[in-house]
């Protein structure tokens, strides 16, 4: 829908920020990546420079953005202070954005994919001395259409986890870490690529038309194993 298509912003300084720690927090001690989403009052992407400082005004890491507004940075807080990312105009005039807080303990995890060949390693991460470490916890993932995987996992001597694309259903997934209640103490989705895409063709019966010519286009799907379908319009 070409109506949900949003052009940058000229504006330089956001109007608003959305922070997307991967496991769902920022704990200190622990580098996580996090994603940002800057918009204007208007929800249009906002194409932006600047950086992420701690509370003493020193430098944490650059930030910027890409056309669609969104950007992400590998952040390591080293204690629970607060950190901001500011944003200058052309006149040096700053805007500062928080980022969530800081927590001292918890678990979160991250998930990375070395190539197409090689499972998706799930790594878990937690402070020195938490008071989760030693503790059973639990992997869950949901899917659209499908009853949730839970799987057990012992905290104090497992940190990480081997998911195989085939154990993964296709598409988007929820992962979550619960305790023995259920609370959830860290979440992120996770996309397996689906491996029967479809691949369009679409083709006019010639190249140049005149002013208000019918024209005529076939389009046709194939999967992987071959074409499925065709339709002229």
């Amino acid at each position: 829908n070409i109506g949900n298509i949003r052009v940058p912003s000229r504006s330089l300084i956001p109007d608003s920020v959305v922070f997307f720690p991967e496991g769902g927090h920022l704990i200190a001690g622990i580098e996580t990546r996090l994603g940002f989403r800057c918009t204007d009052k208007n929800g249009n992407p906002v194409l932006m420079k600047g950086a992420f400082i701690n509370e003493n005004n020193d430098t944490v890491s650059d930030a910027k953005t890409e056309k669609n507004g969104f950007g992400w940075i590998s952040i390591k807080p080293a204690g629970q202070g607060k950190i901001f990312l500011v944003v200058l105009n052309k006149e040096r005039i700053a805007k500062k954005f928080a980022l969530p807080d800081i927590q001292k303990e918890g678990v979160t995890f991250s998930a990375v994919k070395k190539d197409d060949n090689s499972p998706t390693l799930l790594r878990i991460f937690t402070n020195p001395g938490s008071a989760f470490s030693g503790n059973k916890l639990y992997l869950i993932l949901n899917s659209a259409g499908l009853i949730s995987i839970k799987k057990e996992f012992d905290f104090g001597n497992e940190t990480e986890i081997n998911l195989s694309k085939k154990e993964l259903p296709q598409g988007i997934s929820h992962l979550s870490i619960v305790d023995d209640h259920d609370n959830i103490l860290a979440e992120r989705w996770i996309n397996n690529e689906s491996k029967n895409e479809l691949h369009y063709n679409i083709k006019t019966q010639k190249n140049t038309f005149s002013r208000r010519e019918k024209i005529k286009i076939e389009v046709s799907a194939a999967d992987n194993n071959g074409e499925i379908g065709r339709a002229h319009v």
